[in-house]
């Protein structure tokens, strides 16, 4: 009986014969050591007292302690004065509720944010549950942009004898 001799099984063969083989890393360059990536991204999210933002980052790893960064931005800030004067409340005379609002409040200010900047560590992070020491420095340009703060309102009508 001939056997014939087929592609899965040539390639099960060359599996088993390579099966004992190790694998080792590739060698990297002394001028490079440590410095795996040549680019790193980050999302942030900063809830303060005055608003909010979201941002990202796009930076190109120069050294193994330094890296370049662009910085963009965009968010709202609010007046430290600002508080809500009431509660989502039904209105006595009208079927709209009335809705929570800031009195004396004119405009939101939404802003953008653009910078460069350096990340620069002064320690190794360790392989496992390791922590850098390092320090972050910006520069660069905000935008403010206002929009106006609206109230509907509706005036009072009560009947009064005369």
């Amino acid at each position: 009986m001939r056997r014939i001799l087929t592609l899965g099984t040539l390639l099960w063969c060359v599996a088993l014969l390579n099966a004992q083989s190790v694998l080792q890393p590739r060698q990297v360059d002394e001028g490079l050591k440590g410095v795996v990536y040549s680019e790193e991204f980050g999302l942030n999210v900063r809830v303060h007292s005055n608003g909010f933002a979201i941002g990202v980052d796009f930076g190109r790893i120069k050294t193994y302690y330094l890296t370049r960064f662009l910085h963009f931005e965009i968010g709202e800030l609010k007046h430290p004065r600002e508080t809500r004067q009431s509660k989502d409340l039904p209105s006595n005379f009208t079927t709209k509720v009335a809705r929570a609002y800031k009195f004396g409040k004119q405009n939101n200010l939404y802003v953008l944010r653009g910078g460069v900047g350096y990340k620069r560590y002064f320690s190794e992070k360790a392989k496992r549950k390791g922590v850098a020491v390092g320090i972050a420095y910006e520069g660069g340009a905000t935008l403010g942009l206002l929009k106006p703060y609206y109230l509907e309102i509706f005036p009072l009508e009560i009947n009064t004898p005369n």
